[in-house]
């Protein structure tokens, strides 16, 4: 379960070789440890504010967060 204020940014996934199968899921952070790995890695984040009583956040997470392009987006 996501509490308040969460973290993402995309983080280069080890794997073998590139395959066919769905990308992997969104890796989420929270705030420090978040903010720590991307400044080490120099990456973007991305803030996702979240509450359970939110329509709007359980949409993104529904119809969003759960595509392909977009799990593969961040994932990269």
């Amino acid at each position: 379960m996501r509490f308040g204020l969460l973290l993402s940014f995309t983080v280069a996934t080890l794997w073998a070789g590139p395959t066919a199968s769905a990308p992997a899921k969104v890796a989420w952070r929270d705030w420090n440890a978040g903010l720590k790995e991307a400044g080490q890695l120099q990456r973007p984040i991305l803030v996702d504010v979240y509450t359970q009583w939110c329509g709007w956040c359980k949409r993104m997470d529904r119809d969003v967060y759960t595509r392909s392009d977009v799990q593969e987006y961040l994932s990269s």
